[in-house]
């Protein structure tokens, strides 16, 4: 599970806490050893490697090399060319898989337990104590003690002194962080910080109170009937999906479950709009009580939540008329004003999906003639759910994918709808619009539908892509190389890579200053220069920096162009 980013979020909003200070004498590792077991804190698997990656790439300050800077984690899984390795975070001592986009390259280098790990590593004192118990189970007792020296000398305002209460620490977070695990037994989790909140004081604060107590709340089991909408509900205890992220999930999930039955689901949903049990996902910093999901199930209709009394009496006003009537009208937003963005509503196109499908086509169609800048992707995805020929849903996507303005967000979604219909329909049209992409105008829409091409499977798509790239604009060129080399998708991996190395030659210049940043601000923006970064970044390249900018970005071009020799070429 890769749920590191949540645990962070739920850290800072509720590990503000200090344990006990206790003044006692720096401790042995045994010592140290005895108290982390005693906290319930896991050890890593004796097959997980220590390993060594970069959090800051190197960089010139005042004329001076500024060394890269490093963190340790243990690994446990290994990265692949297209993933990274999943991690164990010392903070949290939960499983946590860095993004590429964020960290740019990352060389995970397995340290061995060797002192030499801790060269350009910064580590604070807390992390450092985690770590250092940890290296001590393995028996790496002289990489432990440099641990501690190291953060000592790098953070002294956190002397080892208080050494219960650092691992305390790290201890709350650590099961607050398990709050959060999908399949994580809670039952034992509570127990953990009931225990911590009865044996330091303090802990015993009312917002890790009120926590605690939420979650002992969802443990208690529904007694609802199977199927009904209060037994939906009560899963809602064990949803670690945040819906407003991805709206348009398969059935079966229960929070789109209880939002498909519309109406019929209100007068429940109002019941616990204070129904304060822990769910298993987060919104930002907030972690979410069930009167969160049943509150933008509620909104997301068109209700008012400030209060069960406001609901309520939305809600009184709402059931007077028919609720197909109701969607019909409220699902399109108005027009916006100036530069205001307005959506579809995503929770009334499912009502109306479910239970008057319909609607969608009339719907659909009413959007292109006459709403074409609303999104597509609800609609899109509402019109393969629903029953009903398969002709006329390609008759009707058709439209959207051809529609006569290119600014809206209608072909895209339109388009990947119709690859699950028709498969060859779908490469037919992708490659009308990979040929037609405008040479000088540069249109992201245009280009954008162009990375549809890794959900086809005909050759001749990455032959006209390639001719019609070369042919156009500086700028256009750009977007392609920002479109195809900014994740790490492995469909067609391959095929992405050529295309792009393609460009590795091109001295074309978008701007003396490069505006996209895709050279690291290390020299004018050059098509080859551009390339190149976006290479290093999908293939693990990493070279440091020079004395000039135009040396460091030869050098990189010469590696990258290296390693893709050895990935090219490799035997299949």
């Amino acid at each position: 599970m890769k749920f590191s980013p949540f645990a962070w979020m739920l850290i800072v909003a509720l590990a503000g806490n200090s344990c006990a200070a206790a003044v006692d004498p720096p401790p042995t590792f045994a010592e140290l050893l005895k108290q982390y077991r005693a906290l319930g804190l896991p050890l890593p698997p004796e097959k997980a490697k220590l390993v060594r990656f970069r959090v800051h790439e190197s960089e010139m300050v005042d004329g001076k090399l500024k060394p890269a800077v490093y963190w340790l984690a243990f690994e446990l899984k290994p990265g692949t060319k297209t993933e990274n390795p999943i991690l164990i975070s010392l903070s949290d001592l939960g499983e946590w898989q860095p993004n590429r986009w964020d960290w740019g390259i990352i060389r995970f280098e397995d340290t061995k337990g060797n002192r030499s790990a801790l060269k350009d590593v910064a580590i604070d004192a807390d992390d450092a104590l985690v770590l250092a118990t940890q290296c001590h189970a393995r028996g790496w007792n002289d990489l432990a003690d440099d641990l501690l020296k190291s953060a000592l000398k790098n953070d002294p305002k956190s002397p080892l002194r208080d050494w219960r209460k650092m691992l305390c620490e790290t201890s709350w977070s650590h099961w607050l962080a398990q709050t959060l695990h999908p399949t994580a037994d809670r039952a034992p989790v509570a127990k953990r910080l009931r225990e911590l909140i009865k044996s330091d004081p303090d802990l015993d604060k009312e917002e890790n109170r009120a926590f605690l107590k939420s979650l002992e709340l969802a443990l208690v089991p529904s007694k609802a009937k199977p199927g009904s909408t209060e037994a939906l509900i009560d899963g809602l205890v064990d949803y670690a999906i945040d819906p407003s992220s991805v709206p348009d999930l398969e059935k079966g999930e229960p929070y789109w479950s209880i939002t498909e039955r519309g109406f019929d689901a209100i007068p429940a949903l109002i019941a616990h709009l204070e129904d304060e049990r822990l769910t298993r996902s987060m919104d930002g910093f907030r972690p979410r009580r069930v009167r969160h999901l049943v509150a933008d199930i509620i909104e997301g209709l068109g209700g008012n939540t400030y209060s069960k009394e406001s609901a309520t009496e939305w809600w009184n006003e709402v059931r007077k008329g028919k609720e197909e009537a109701y969607l019909l009208e409220h699902v399109l937003p108005p027009k916006p004003k100036g530069d205001e963005e307005v959506w579809i509503s995503g929770h009334m196109i499912r009502v109306l999906s479910a239970k008057y499908p319909k609607q969608i086509p009339v719907l659909y169609r009413k959007v292109l003639e006459k709403r074409p800048e609303l999104g597509g992707y609800h609609l899109s995805a509402a019109l393969l759910r629903i029953p009903g020929p398969a002709k006329e849903k390609l008759d009707l996507l058709l439209e959207a994918a051809n529609h006569k303005d290119r600014d809206n967000f209608q072909r895209e979604p339109a388009l990947r709808a119709i690859a699950q219909l028709d498969k060859k329909l779908f490469e037919k049209l992708l490659l009308a619009r990979i040929e037609n992409i405008p040479k000088e105008e540069n249109n992201w829409y245009d280009v954008y539908i162009s990375e549809l091409i890794v959900e086809a499977d005909d050759p001749k798509l990455w032959i006209a892509l390639e001719k019609a790239a070369k042919s156009a604009s500086v700028a256009v060129r750009v977007e392609l190389i920002i479109v195809f080399g900014s994740n790490h998708d492995p469909k067609q991996r391959t095929e992405r890579l050529r295309l792009l190395a393609g460009f590795l030659d091109d001295t074309d210049v978008l701007s003396e200053k490069d505006p996209t940043g895709l050279t690291g601000g290390t020299g004018p923006g050059e098509v080859r220069n551009i390339a190149a970064g976006r290479l290093a970044y999908l293939v693990g390249v990493e070279v440091e920096k020079q004395n000039t900018p135009a040396e460091y970005q030869a050098i990189l071009r010469k590696a990258v162009k290296e390693e893709l020799k050895r990935t090219l070429d490799k035997p299949k």
